[in-house]
């Protein structure tokens, strides 16, 4: 289903997702219900079909909910941020994506809150609150740099670029 989705073959994506689905209720194991609603998401996502994505991301969440696993609530959240973000709707997607946040500073995941400051940074940059997009952008750098994430420090670096250009500051 990953190589499917990967190589943007959605049909097929879909296909196998459904078909991990299956046993995971047959069983009731609450986790892989929850991963593999996600999963359909994430093909309706890539497909541009925000509200149907929105769909499996909210009844995974439920179950994440249910289960008390804030670190797949975050996941979900995000997912669920990111597509609000695809739909112009700025007020949910900055409320999913703040959750994100306090959910990965609950966590004291440094990698996780990084990210979280990533997409508040582009979210913010999108809308037009440079200083905002900024201030994100530079702390997600001090904590990428901190657990010495080259790779992310160098993607922060890049999104800072843009901003400045962006904001007419060569």
């Amino acid at each position: 289903a990953f190589t499917y989705n990967k190589i943007a073959n959605y049909d097929k994506a879909l296909e196998f997702h459904f078909i991990s689905h299956k046993p995971a209720t047959e069983i009731d194991d609450k986790l892989e219900i929850a991963n593999s609603l996600n999963q359909i998401g994430h093909v309706y996502t890539r497909m541009g079909e925000y509200i149907i994505a929105l769909d499996y991301y909210k009844r995974s969440l439920v179950i994440e909910e249910e289960r008390g696993d804030k670190y797949y609530i975050g996941n979900t959240v995000r997912f669920m941020g990111d597509t609000y973000y695809h739909l112009d709707n700025y007020k949910k997607a900055l409320h999913y994506f703040m959750r994100f946040l306090n959910i990965q500073e609950e966590l004291g995941s440094k990698d996780g809150i990084a990210l979280a400051l990533m997409d508040l940074g582009y979210y913010h940059s999108y809308i037009g609150i440079y200083e905002k997009a900024l201030e994100h952008y530079k702390r997600s750098v001090r904590i990428n740099e901190n657990i010495d994430n080259k790779y992310k420090v160098v993607f922060n670096l890049r999104s800072l670029g843009r901003l400045y250009y962006r904001m007419g500051e060569y």
